[in-house]
C-alpha cells in the first residue's frame, strides 16, 4: 500500500464506524486507523494456530446480541485495503472457521511498511475531529502519535467502555483475498457493510 489517503473516504469511514458504535473512544478511533494502515501485522502467519484461536475465541462467547455486520470497513483506498471481518455473524452466515483462518494467514503476506500511513491517518484523523468538533474520552491524538513512535508502532486494544457496549471479536483481512467469498452487499465498497442498517 502507499499513502494515497483519501480523506473523504476515510471521513466516512471515521462517520460510518461513529453512527454504529457511538460509545468509541479516541482509543478505538485510533485502532481502527492502526488497522486501516497496518493491518494484521501483529499477527503470526500459521493458519493453524489462527484457527484454534478463532475455534477457541468462538467456544467461549456467550450467546446473545452480537455485531450485525459481516464485515466493517478500515481502508480509505478505493479497491484494495484491510476490513473486519466479525466471527459472530460470519459463523452465522455459514462461513467456514478454517476458509477465514486461511484468509487471515493469506492477507499476512500483504502486510507492508504502513507506519508513514499510519501517521498520516492520524493527522487526518485529528483534523476531522477539530472539523467535526466532536469530542471523545480518552487521550488526544497527538498523545497517541507520541506513543506509536516511542513503541515502535506496537498495537493497541480496545477501551473498556467499546468492549463492553460491543463485544468485538473478529479479524482484520485484506480485502480483495475475502472479497470472493462475500454476497456482493456485504462488501467494503457499499455504503451499508454488512447489508444492515
Amino acid at each position: 500500500m502507499n499513502c494515497d489517503v483519501d480523506p473523504d473516504r476515510f471521513g466516512r469511514i471515521i462517520r460510518w464506524h461513529l453512527r454504529r458504535f457511538p460509545r468509541m473512544e479516541t482509543r478505538d478511533l485510533v485502532k481502527m486507523a492502526y488497522q486501516a494502515a497496518l493491518g494484521n501485522q501483529h499477527l503470526a502467519a500459521d493458519p493453524e494456530d489462527i484457527r484454534s484461536r478463532m475455534e477457541t475465541e468462538l467456544a467461549s462467547r456467550r450467546k446473545g446480541p452480537c455485531s450485525i455486520y459481516l464485515i466493517e470497513p478500515l481502508s480509505p483506498h478505493t479497491n484494495a485495503g484491510w476490513i473486519r471481518v466479525n466471527l459472530d455473524a460470519w459463523h452465522q452466515s455459514g462461513g467456514e472457521t478454517g476458509q477465514l483462518a486461511d484468509v487471515v494467514a493469506a492477507s499476512t503476506e500483504r502486510r507492508q511498511a504502513g507506519n508513514s500511513e499510519f501517521l498520516v491517518l492520524l493527522h487526518e484523523l485529528e483534523f476531522f475531529l477539530k472539523r467535526e468538533a466532536v469530542c471523545f474520552r480518552g487521550e488526544s491524538i497527538g498523545y497517541w502519535i507520541k506513543q506509536f513512535e516511542e513503541t515502535n508502532f506496537a498495537p493497541i486494544h480496545h477501551s473498556t467502555t467499546y468492549v463492553k457496549a460491543y463485544r468485538p471479536a473478529y479479524r482484520v483481512v485484506y480485502f480483495p483475498l475475502i472479497s470472493r467469498y462475500l454476497p456482493l452487499r456485504n462488501t467494503a465498497m457499499d455504503a451499508n457493510p454488512g447489508g444492515q442498517r
